[in-house]
């Protein structure tokens, strides 16, 4: 088995940003959900003072903060930013030349930030902070905001087209794979051949595991076409049917093992994005626990593709209101 557990936040999240993911937004979302989202951060980054900064949480592969990177290169602003994330492997500094700096910053938990108290004059987070502790994450934003400075989060919405989307894999993940008969059936047979079991018994394992691996291409293919990480799954599954002989049979099942871990990330990840995202009520919570850490929300609103008119965030701006 491997050492280490799949399911666990930080985990989840280092395996996202590190298979070269950019953004947030699902790999169907329309150019113009994007850009509308950029066109909120452009200008709320706009209206911030020359020399302000900035501390994006839960950043993931920086977009928000190189959105302030690229405005201070457009515009001539100076603005020194931090980004931070719970995932590993993030990191790196950068300075365009124009004063600006940005620097991301991994392994970091958003209710223990690693900054000193009033540091900061602008706090963001896109589809971030609602994954937090909300108590712990908002009195930290609270500590090093300074008094009577601002941010703005961008939070998941339930009937958002990113929760939409969430729920939609979750269905196919288990009409398709959720009873893992494929992948158990790969594992008897390789483990049946790694011990060189017999012809027969092998032949009979592998016949299984074809018909196992038929069964989900089919539901795939009439139900779910548009699910590109289940593909990526029964494509793996399938070479190993079709040829099992030319596999080393000890790393076929590491392989195995590694792809149900990828799975079991996967999985926890959507179920994640569901559990943050907010309705009206649990908005009404979450602003309530704001106002019990000394930042006062203001604006509040419901963020939508001007396209289409579809849900995309929830949009909350606020100020910070703790006494020195």
């Amino acid at each position: 088995m491997s050492g280490h557990n799949p399911k666990s936040p930080a985990r989840i999240w280092t395996e996202y940003w590190r298979s070269g993911r950019g953004g947030c937004l699902t790999d169907e979302a329309p150019v113009s959900a994007r850009n509308h989202l950029a066109a909120q951060w452009r200008a709320w980054f706009f209206d911030l003072p020359r020399g302000a900064r900035i501390v994006d949480l839960a950043c993931g592969s920086g977009e928000v903060a190189r959105i302030a990177l690229a405005l201070s290169e457009e515009a001539h602003l100076t603005f020194s930013i931090e980004g931070v994330d719970l995932a590993d492997g993030i990191g790196g500094t950068e300075r365009p030349g124009n004063g600006t700096t940005l620097r991301l910053l991994g392994g970091v938990d958003l209710c223990r930030l690693p900054f000193p108290a009033d540091c900061f004059d602008c706090a963001v987070s896109q589809f971030g902070i609602e994954y937090a502790d909300a108590e712990g994450a908002c009195r930290e934003v609270a500590r090093v905001l300074k008094s009577a400075n601002r941010g703005l989060f961008l939070m998941h919405h339930s009937e958002s087209e990113i929760t939409r989307a969430a729920r939609a894999r979750l269905q196919a993940f288990a009409s398709v794979v959720g009873n893992s008969v494929a992948f158990e059936r790969a594992r008897q047979l390789y483990e049946d051949i790694a011990k060189g079991a017999g012809e027969s018994a092998a032949a009979a394992r592998l016949s299984e595991l074809r018909q196992s691996v038929r069964v989900a291409l089919a539901a795939l293919s009439t139900e779910f076409p548009w699910e590109t990480n289940l593909r990526e799954i029964l494509d793996f599954l399938s070479d190993l049917a079709r040829s099992p002989q030319i596999y080393n049979p000890f790393d076929a099942l590491r392989r195995l093992e590694l792809a149900r871990d990828m799975i079991a990330a996967w999985k926890s990840r959507q179920e994640s994005q569901l559990t943050a995202a907010r309705d009206e009520h649990a908005m009404r919570s979450f602003t309530e626990t704001m106002r019990r850490s000394a930042i006062e929300p203001g604006d509040i609103g419901v963020v939508t593709d001007p396209a289409s008119g579809a849900v995309l965030a929830w949009r909350v701006a606020f100020a910070a209101t703790r006494s020195r």
